[in-house]
């Protein structure tokens, strides 16, 4: 399938599509373009990245929510498959994305869709959004525990802890805020686990005990016991 999507042309007739002033015309491309870039990442060349990307960052605005999932989709995936395209557009998007997340009058659908674009985004620029991660953290946290998918949510969890690794340090502030999601303990894989229990140990090492005591007792009684015999 993937030699005829390349000879075939369509992306020209996309772009036409994506610049329609139809919304459901642009929902529709924009669907298109996160399936594509998906499942034929070697069919998106530079050109046709540099023509979609602009169009995306237009309709990043939470008016028209079908549409503004589209575009979260497709943002994300065009990411992971083809990172050097995304990169010159990287920080209006994240911007963009995170006051579509902080705005109230989003919809609860919309949020859960930006804050996995924004895991894969730190999936794919750990260096660049590492800086930025206390615009974000907190809130991607508590929304990626509501994801159903479990493949998509380990994913989007190992993709914040993509930046957390790289500096740790700089987490630490928003430690108690991570923690309290409780993302890490709904995915039950030792790596993650892992992941959680050197950042407890970041934080003693860092904080003394004392400030994370305090937190746990907030928690749930398993759960504190856990993290304070971590």
């Amino acid at each position: 399938m993937e030699p005829f999507v390349l000879k075939s042309g369509i992306y020209n007739l996309m772009y036409e599509c994506a610049s329609d002033p139809v919304p459901e015309v642009r929902q529709a491309t924009f669907y298109l373009l996160a399936h594509f870039a998906k499942t034929y990442s070697n069919s998106l060349s530079s050109n046709d990245a540099s023509f979609f990307l602009p169009l995306l960052v237009e309709d990043l605005h939470p008016v028209m929510t079908a549409l503004c999932n589209n575009v979260t989709c497709a943002i994300g995936e065009v990411a992971l498959t083809s990172p050097a395209y995304v990169k010159p557009h990287l920080f209006v998007i994240s911007a963009k994305l995170v006051e579509i997340m902080d705005t109230p009058e989003t919809s609860e659908s919309l949020r859960l869709s930006t804050a996995v674009a924004i895991a894969y985004l730190c999936y794919a620029f750990p260096v660049e959004m590492a800086p930025m991660k206390h615009n974000f953290l907190t809130p991607c946290s508590s929304l990626l525990v509501q994801l159903s998918h479990r493949k998509v949510k380990d994913f989007a969890l190992r993709a914040l802890f993509n930046i957390v690794h790289a500096k740790p340090r700089g987490l630490l502030q928003d430690f108690v805020d991570l923690l309290g999601a409780r993302i890490h303990w709904l995915i039950l894989l030792d790596d993650l686990t892992q992941a959680m229990n050197d950042l407890i140990h970041h934080h003693k090492e860092f904080y003394g005990a004392g400030l994370l005591l305090r937190f746990c007792k907030r928690l749930p009684p398993t759960l504190s016991q856990r993290v304070a015999n971590t």
